[in-house]
């Protein structure tokens, strides 16, 4: 595949996300809280994978933008739980982007 591919991929998934996230939400929320839990770690997980992987700003600020509205839509507590056991790798990828030369990648992570 060519890297403008993976990229253009990489914003599908990121944007799929946040679509998943904004309809699933409600509806798993009033349900039970496993299926919410289920939904947000694979929604984490595949935004893990794609901040982990060295690509343009703009594919990074899709995906860190996407992080952001899962934690804002399903909670600080929902997120924790979803996300513990891959917590130590978030902070390490987290910490990295804050280092990144691009102004934009950097402000978004410390946000």
């Amino acid at each position: 595949m060519t890297p403008w591919l993976i990229q253009e991929s990489f914003n599908t998934i990121s944007a799929a996300s946040i679509v998943l996230v904004d309809e699933c939400c409600d509806v798993l929320s009033s349900r039970s809280s496993f299926e919410l839990k289920s939904v947000t770690e694979g929604a984490l997980n595949l935004l893990l994978s794609i901040t982990s992987t060295p690509l343009s700003s703009v594919t990074l600020l899709r995906a860190l933008g996407a992080v952001s509205h899962v934690l804002d839509k399903v909670g600080a507590t929902v997120f924790l739980s979803s996300a513990g056991n891959t917590l130590q790798h978030w902070g390490r990828i987290l910490f990295s982007l804050m280092n990144s030369t691009s102004l934009s990648v950097r402000s978004m992570s410390v946000d």
